[in-house]
């Protein structure tokens, strides 16, 4: 625990788990009422009275610069305070999946929005002197309407009395990197890193990953073909580069100004602020259907669907935007806003559930009655409600009475209020550097911390039948890690792919046990069991031409192809 206090004030408030949001680099940040609370770990990174002096020209809202300086007990200065972000807001970089923009209706024109709302910041902080220089992808919060973009890590930027003080690899202009490693930034760097930033954001792929035959079996080091492609001007959109194309957006949809501005940054060399007549419209394009085939997958059809409305996948029930269809892909109804489905416990009556103001709304069908309950984050596992909210998470306990629906809660572990944040099947909290994973396994949960997986800034994590795989940050590189559980949660096998290309997970696990995993353009299969440590893969069309999306109805290898077909799979 630590007491400090602002400036010129005597108040002392109390800084320690209950209120820690995030951890990184040298310092913490910790949340209270409308303010945070920036505090380094190491003094000599310590924010200058006269920067934040420098910085207060920055008066649009979402720039939350650093405000007035904090001391500790002892008067000594130890960080400063800045405004608070809303907590439900996204972390830019989650915005980087094919899943994430399904899940939440996040298309292409709400990423050109994005990307303009980021864009005009940068030309506000340039109109008044001042370069961002490390503007990557976590160092933005998205509202959860998308409507605004938050600039943090301001005490960062280069202002007129202090030079850069870091920018992440992955976004610097290493035309601009002299001997000694000397960064000459100018407005040009910083457009140079808003354009794969803001690229990363509309295609779910950095324009210098996929692969460059030439570098492949070469002397170069696989962690630094990036840079050198970088510096060469060898981006995804050189025709000799081969990506994962079923997790990214289609180039051509791009609006033609862009793509244009795109090509002349990323492949010859061109450095300039982008189009001013940029405007937030995805170019129509017409969409040829193709003839789903595959040799090493039989595929059998089992609905058709608009593939952009999917919203939920169990044993139980598939919902849509428009429609909710049982396990048999009837039509049960149509939707109005719900998200997720299950059956009440003894007389199986269907409830509906959707987000609803501070909390979900349960909707019983048969007797026509909803309930509320409060909650930060939810998810629906197994044909069970599972919620945190605030310190704790919770299992919401169903009740069929003569009187209708009853709700209980039964706490399945405590956890930080601030820095604990919900994944679609898994729950990931952070506490100074230390990553615990809240598993619900059946009827049992598990709070589980996993040596390995420390000091990764978890950015996206699925869990299902003792496979659990995420996907963590360490200085600008991505890494997979695929966790297998022994039945008692005791023993771990850990498997990491270090330097990926794209940040989805798309993977389903049966009940028997066998593990379907899109690796880039490979079908993985393995078993859930620790000693079994085979991998299978498997080179086909359907994986690498076809956006395709893993799903399990517990004992079938399910999918849904991007023609909007939902088909069973079947290795040859």
């Amino acid at each position: 625990m630590k007491s400090v206090r602002e400036e010129g004030s005597t108040k002392l408030v109390e800084l320690d788990q209950s209120n820690f949001i995030a951890s990184g680099g040298q310092a913490e940040v910790y949340g209270i009422g409308s303010k945070v609370y920036k505090i380094y770990t190491d003094s000599k990174f310590l924010t200058p009275k006269l920067k934040i002096q420098e910085l207060s020209v920055l008066t649009e809202p979402y720039i939350i610069r650093p405000e007035s300086l904090v001391l500790d007990s002892n008067g000594k200065e130890v960080g400063y305070t800045a405004k608070r972000v809303p907590k439900d807001a996204f972390q830019l970089v989650q915005l980087y999946t094919k899943t994430f923009k399904n899940d939440h209706k996040y298309d292409l024109n709400a990423g050109l929005k994005t990307v303009d709302f980021i864009r005009k910041g940068y030309n506000f902080i340039h109109s008044k002197g001042i370069l961002v220089i490390d503007g990557n992808e976590n160092n933005f919060l998205v509202s959860k309407d998308f409507q605004t973009v938050y600039f943090l890590d301001v005490d960062s930027y280069k202002t007129k009395s202090f030079p850069p003080i870091a920018v992440m690899p992955s976004i610097q202009d290493y035309a601009a990197t002299g001997k000694n490693n000397r960064y000459d930034a100018t407005e040009n760097t910083d457009w140079y890193s808003f354009a794969i930033v803001s690229f990363n954001l509309l295609t779910n792929i950095h324009p210098f990953k996929g692969k460059y035959q030439p570098f492949e079996g070469s002397n170069i080091p696989k962690d630094s073909r990036l840079f050198e492609r970088m510096k060469q001007n060898i981006s995804v959109l050189n025709p000799v580069v081969t990506y994962p194309k079923a997790q990214v957006l289609d180039f051509n949809l791009i609006p033609k100004s862009y793509m244009d501005w795109y090509t002349a940054v990323f492949e010859k060399g061109l450095r300039c602020a982008p189009p001013d007549s940029f405007t937030a419209t995805a170019r129509p394009v017409q969409t040829i259907k193709k003839a789903v085939s595959s040799v090493k997958f039989a595929i059998t059809d089992l609905l058709k669907i608009n593939p952009d409305t999917m919203v939920f996948y169990s044993s139980d029930f598939l919902i849509t935007a428009d429609a909710i269809y049982d396990s048999s892909f009837k039509r049960l109804s149509d939707n109005s806003g719900y998200t997720s489905a299950l059956f009440s416990p003894r007389e199986r009556k269907v409830l509906l559930i959707k987000r609803d103001g501070l909390g979900i709304k349960i909707h019983d069908t048969k007797r026509k009655e909803d309930v509320s309950i409060s909650c930060d984050e939810f998810q629906v596992l197994e044909n069970a409600i599972y919620i945190k909210r605030d310190d704790k998470y919770l299992q919401v306990v169903l009740m069929d009475t003569v009187n209708g629906m009853k709700f209980g809660e039964r706490l399945l572990t405590n956890v930080p209020p601030l820095s604990t944040h919900s994944f679609q099947t898994v729950v990931v909290s952070n506490i100074f550097k230390t990553n615990y994973f809240a598993i619900v396994d059946g009827s049992n949960s598990h709070n589980l911390r996993i040596k390995q997986l420390d000091n990764y800034k978890v950015v996206n994590a699925f869990y299902q039948n003792h496979v659990l795989i995420l996907v963590g940050t360490k200085a600008g590189v991505y890494d997979k890690i695929i966790v297998k559980f022994s039945s008692d949660f005791q023993t771990t096998d850990v498997r990491i792919e270090s330097d990926i290309d794209n940040i989805s997970i798309n993977a389903s696990v049966l009940k028997n046990g066998v593990v379907a995993h899109i690796n880039d353009d490979i079908l993985e299969v393995f078993s859930n069991r620790i000693d079994k440590p085979q991998v299978n893969s498997f080179k086909d069309k359907l994986i690498s031409d076809t956006h395709l999306t893993l799903y399990t109805d517990g004992y079938r290898m399910l999918a849904l192809i991007d023609g909007g077909e939902f088909v069973q799979l079947k290795i040859q």
